[in-house]
């Protein structure tokens, strides 16, 4: 029988974060020249889902032979008991919020009934969060859900070192031999080089606050313009790609990315599109020490500090960074100075920041081998 794929994605709702992982199937699955279908479990009913293949009971995936969760935080109760409810509701349902929940423990985390031998795959998720929290209203259904991995994958990749820790302290032996870390899905789509200054360019930054609830943000960017003489450019739409023309305006948002000298954000996927492009980028979070929800900071610091660039990571304990902005702007210089970004070609080139480049190279190599090895998949064919 010819492999057929089931690539099951979020329904990101034109965020560019989520549009980006949805990319890296396409890219994925498709440079390798697989008989897949891209698959989303949620609509919003205004068409913008018209490319991929509306799922809502697991009978309709009968004819693949690969079951395989792509990215985020798809497979992790905490995003069955939240998130995905939320949007539920958000598209319009009659359905009550445990009614939900089991809906998408039924799609998400299949019974070896409803398997039936083929192979599932959960790939790049995140499981940062809290499943023993006791004041969580829905633990008890966490614990079950959890109980049920063993026999619902064939195959774990948490897309951090931190989500293989967590994960595995409520597996068995056997469960824990199924998990290995990956990467977060995003970091393979198509790459290319980063653009270097030539005579006569224009130095700029670009930047996107949104997620950290962050205050002063204009005049951090201010500050930053003036100590490096770059203008500060936004990263316009990226939570809200227009619809019918995603792919179009995602593409001048990674064009941006590519020929910026440097990114500023307290955006989780900027980070990741940027690394992924070779461009040196600096992260500013609140403090946090678990990750709450799927937007919560803690996840950007486990980035960061999975590549050895834990000096390009800025925790904030105030929001209002104008209480602050003296020794955020020193902290700031004092990053691109170490990297030497300022008058010099955009891409990282100090020591220690270029071997967390590479390591991050290095896993991206890795990671795609053992995917493709998973699910029986070639290399792709060389460009040229």
């Amino acid at each position: 029988m010819t492999p057929r794929y089931a690539v099951i994605c979020a329904s990101h709702g034109g965020n560019s974060g989520m549009f980006s992982v949805d990319r890296a199937a396409e890219h994925f699955f498709t440079s390798r020249g697989a008989s897949f279908d891209r698959i989303v479990t949620q609509d919003d009913g205004r068409g913008n889902f018209n490319d991929y293949k509306l799922v809502r009971d697991f009978r309709q995936l009968d004819e693949y032979t690969h079951i395989v969760y792509w990215g985020d935080f798809l497979t992790s109760p905490s995003y069955g008991t939240r998130s995905f409810p939320w949007r539920e509701r958000k598209y319009g349902t009659d359905l009550k919020t445990e009614e939900i929940i089991n809906l998408w423990r039924t799609l998400f985390v299949p019974t070896r009934e409803q398997k039936r031998g083929r192979m599932t795959v959960s790939v790049s998720t995140n499981f940062q969060n809290d499943f023993d929290d006791p004041e969580n209203k829905y633990s008890h259904f966490i614990r079950d859900t959890l109980a049920r991995f063993e026999e619902s994958y064939d195959y774990i990749y948490p897309r951090d070192d931190f989500s293989t820790k967590n994960l595995s302290r409520h597996l068995s032996y056997q469960g824990i031999r199924k998990v290995t870390t990956g990467l977060d899905a995003a970091f393979l789509q198509p790459r290319s080089a980063p653009i270097q200054n030539v005579k006569g360019d224009s130095y700029f930054f670009s930047y996107l606050f949104g997620r950290s609830k962050l205050e002063g943000t204009e005049a951090l960017v201010e500050s930053v313009e003036k100590d490096t003489g770059c203008t500060g450019n936004l990263l316009s739409r990226w939570f809200s790609l227009p619809s019918g023309s995603w792919e179009q305006k995602f593409g001048q948002l990674q064009e941006q990315l590519r020929r910026s000298h440097f990114v500023v954000t307290d955006t989780y996927h900027v980070a990741v599109n940027a690394m992924q492009l070779g461009v040196p980028v600096i992260g500013i979070g609140r403090t946090a020490q678990r990750q709450e929800g799927t937007v919560g900071d803690f996840k950007k610091r486990e980035l960061f500090t999975m590549f050895g660039l834990e000096e390009a990571y800025i925790e904030v304990q105030d929001p209002n960074l104008e209480t602050s902005l003296e020794s955020l702007s020193q902290r700031i210089a004092t990053i691109l100075g170490s990297w030497r970004v300022q008058n010099a070609p955009r891409t990282v080139n100090n020591k220690e920041s270029t071997l967390g480049y590479r390591l991050l190279d290095a896993r991206r190599w890795q990671y795609s081998r053992t995917l493709e090895h998973t699910l029986g998949l070639p290399a792709p064919k060389p460009t040229n």
